[in-house]
């Protein structure tokens, strides 16, 4: 998985690439990230050479799964009132006053 600071090195990469007028290479950047070892060769350069080189079907395939095993947070609800038979459905906000609330 992914950490703050591979998620960091991806923006300041992308950062410093439109700088320099360079192309946005943000989806291969974050497989490179992803990505550990092909064929037990762990060489960064090997990775980032084979997913430069990587399919697209291949690489939204790794980025499904990637997706699929990303733990998540459900916020959603669902609530029903038995006096009205009304129903309300919603997402919890996650604002700083959620860590945090007001005394």
């Amino acid at each position: 998985m992914l950490t703050g600071a591979d998620e960091a090195e991806i923006v300041k990469g992308a950062e410093q690439k439109a700088k320099h007028n360079l192309p946005e290479t943000v989806a291969t950047d974050r497989l490179r990230h992803i990505i550990v070892s092909i064929n037990n060769n762990e060489d960064i350069l090997a990775i980032g050479d084979f997913v430069s080189r990587m399919p697209i079907a291949d690489s939204r395939h790794v980025t499904k799964k990637y997706n699929q095993v990303l733990p998540d947070v459900d916020f959603t609800y669902e609530i029903s009132c038995e006096e009205c038979d009304q129903g309300n459905k919603g997402v919890v906000p996650v604002l700083a006053d959620f860590f945090w609330p007001n005394e």
